[in-house]
């Protein structure tokens, strides 16, 4: 639990504001108040997946806006541009709606007479993409270019960075990370880039202020896929502290983050309005009269369904399919793509490439020669309508289906015809290295590297992977090149807030050093790869940390793992994890190294948020490694705890784990009774 400082983090505040050792980081939250009565980020995702089902009318069947609660904002954008592409911010109907005849709030005007005053921080973090405080702004007398500038793109935020750093700071700075209303293809790109983590360009803004100042972070929840986990993995040693604001019982995220951080979080439970108000009064500002902004009208309705109405039925069948497939829903999500595709083959006018992706999403669902068939289809739907592009891709699921049904010459085959970007290259170098043949491997991975290199820049995501990919292939052949290129994935990853792919690098990097028996190092590897996946609740690195150890017969190390991804579940639950820990999933990356663990319970149980399930799964994986340690009684005694736990889950949660548990039960009574 988060101790009660209000006291002490007042005079602090104070005192930091003064000093102008602050940087404000606001979230949607500060736009709530009337007049502008906007909707949160996650408010507003709700509205969206609302209007897309009434799109989809009765055919959407038992779908609910409250299924996708536990789906980030960013992702359900993601599926959402997936098929309906720029249509979803060029028609300006979702986005625009958030300044139509919005206003400036008491927020938004303490937070402009604060940053203009130069004794106060004059740099402010934003995911918010209205223009309000820039209003709020230009209201008090300042001129845009002159007395405050906006950064909102990535080369944007490069200049930022050179400007802060340079100490060119008498303009008021508004660091947009998630882009701006009034650019609304800049807009897009972020959103759906915001899935994959911050570009390097972002990250480098947050880095020295990181370093310098303290952020005040006001109406802004943390959960985002790509702003928070670059927060959590700031290095300790590089970080000046948080005061967090929040309104009522602490979030998911200031737990995980006051774990991190310790005394550096600075935890304020209070209305963020009353907080700006105290702020302003110890700074001797010109007051506000907020009670004069909060007699304003109503909150306004919205109008989402406008932007709906543009889109086709089966399309926003096929939004749902998506969501279904995020949350880990096959059977769900196969049965909307089919009635998306016999709605969408009703048209007079036929999409073919709507037609070509329902089938490709149909036939990676579908099983044996069903899913072949689906592919055809699409290949020769393609080749009719003359759509090359759609033809390369279909071919490239084709050799995904030969490369799992253990044919790696047929899927090389195709890949060599069909070689276009980074990822076809790292599967063909994942082929070639299955029939060992390591030369061509090798080509194909650096092959890959430079094309990322050129087309996303050696900071980016990208680059972290496939320095991974080849970091793991270098295993066992060239050790000083394998580390070395495991440290720069790792470094790109940490720098870029992608803690999962960090963890997944540090662990990497244990394994290289265990083959060189070179233990101490390997340990240091694994504890900062725990630390890291544990910071953002990521299940499934954890486990694949205490399995490395597993393997190397390391079985006191192995059982404290999982006490303790036991004891963080029972602290802090293991909803809100399935974002990071299905990373790779959602990014298109591709899976390298250690990860083959027992998936499909933590799967269930992180995607359900179902912390009961991990924790049974925890206590098993206990006993499994005591009972082959010879410590049977120790080992049962854990079975036991773990039968009980899955006993009081629903009878269709856990069907693997119970099957696991049982088995392992009757062959220690076995092993016992002998």
């Amino acid at each position: 639990m988060i101790r009660a400082v209000e006291s002490r983090c007042d005079v602090d505040l104070a005192r930091d504001a003064r000093e102008g050792n602050l940087a404000f980081f606001v979230g949607s939250a500060v736009s709530i108040l009337p007049p502008s009565n906007l909707p949160t980020f996650n408010g507003m995702k709700t509205e969206i997946v609302r209007s897309i089902l009434r799109r989809a009318g009765d055919r959407a069947g038992r779908e609910s806006s409250g299924d996708f609660d536990g789906v980030a904002p960013e992702v359900v954008y993601s599926c959402i541009s997936s098929v309906v592409d720029r249509r979803f911010l060029e028609t300006h109907q979702v986005f625009n709606v958030q300044n139509a005849g919005a206003h400036i709030n008491a927020n938004h005007r303490l937070l402009a007479r604060l940053l203009l005053d130069s004794r106060s921080s004059r740099v402010l973090f934003t995911t918010n993409f209205d223009e309000l405080i820039e209003a709020a702004l230009e209201d008090e007398g300042a001129t845009p270019g002159r007395d405050f500038i906006a950064y909102h793109d990535d080369r944007g935020f490069g200049d930022f960075a050179e400007r802060y750093e340079r100490g060119d700071r008498q303009a008021v700075s508004i660091v947009k990370l998630h882009g701006t209303i009034s650019r609304p293809a800049n807009l897009a790109t972020l959103l759906q880039e915001a899935v994959a983590g911050l570009s390097a360009a972002q990250s480098r803004a947050l880095g020295p202020v990181l370093r310098d100042r303290k952020l005040l972070v006001l109406g802004y929840s943390g959960n985002d896929s790509d702003v928070f986990p670059r927060l959590i993995g700031s290095d300790p040693d590089l970080l000046k502290g948080f005061y967090w604001c929040f309104k009522g019982s602490e979030s998911y995220n200031l737990k995980l983050l006051s774990r991190t951080f310790g005394n550096r979080v600075c935890a304020i439970n209070r209305d963020l309005t009353e907080i700006l108000v105290g702020l302003a009064g110890n700074l001797e500002i010109r007051a506000v009269a907020v009670d004069q902004f909060c007699t304003a009208p109503s909150p306004r309705s919205h109008g989402y369904d406008g932007w709906a109405k543009r889109i086709e039925e089966w399309e926003a069948l096929e939004i749902l399919a998506q969501l279904r497939l995020v949350l880990r829903e096959p059977s769900r999500a196969r049965e909307l793509f089919g009635r998306a595709l016999d709605l969408c083959k009703l048209e007079d006018h036929k999409d073919a490439r709507g037609l070509i992706r329902l089938l490709c999403s149909l036939g990676m669902l579908a099983d044996g020669p069903q899913r072949l068939r689906c592919l055809e289809e699409a290949y020769a739907l393609a080749s009719m309508s003359g759509d090359v592009q759609s033809g390369r891709h279909v071919l490239r699921q084709v050799a995904q289906v030969h490369c799992d049904h253990g044919a790696p010459n047929e899927a090389i085959a195709i890949l060599e015809e069909t070689f276009e970007f980074p990822i076809d290259f790292i599967l063909h170098g994942h082929l070639q290295r299955q029939k060992r043949n390591f030369v061509a491997a090798e080509a194909s991975y650096r092959r890959a590297q430079q094309m990322i290199s050129f087309e996303d820049g050696e900071e980016s995501v990208g680059f972290a992977n496939i320095c991974g990919v080849l970091g793991v292939f270098y295993q066992g052949r060239d050790h000083i090149e394998s580390v070395e290129l495991l440290r720069r994935s790792f470094r790109i990853y940490v720098g870029l807030g992608v803690l999962s792919g960090a963890s997944l690098a540090a662990r990497n990097l244990a394994v290289s050093h265990m083959s060189k028996g070179d233990d101490a190092e390997a340990d240091a590897h694994l504890h900062r790869a725990f630390d890291l996946a544990a910071r953002i609740m990521d299940v499934t690195g954890m486990v694949a940390v205490a399995d490395v150890y597993d393997r190397a017969a390391r079985f006191e190390e192995a059982i404290l793992c999982y006490a303790q991804i036991r004891n963080l579940v029972s602290a802090l639950g293991a909803r809100k994890v399935s974002r990071y820990a299905d990373w790779f999933e959602h990014t298109g990356g591709i899976h390298w190294g250690q990860h083959d663990v027992d998936t499909p319970t933590l799967e269930e149980g992180i995607t359900l948020g179902n912390g009961e399930l991990v924790r049974a799964f925890c206590e098993n994986k206990i006993g499994e490694i005591h009972g082959n340690s010879g410590r049977l009684l120790e080992a049962r005694r854990h079975f036991l705890v773990a039968e009980d736990t899955v006993s009081a889950l629903p009878p269709g949660a856990g069907i693997v784990l119970r099957r696991a548990i049982a088995r392992n039960v009757s062959r220690l009574r076995t092993m016992l009774s002998t």
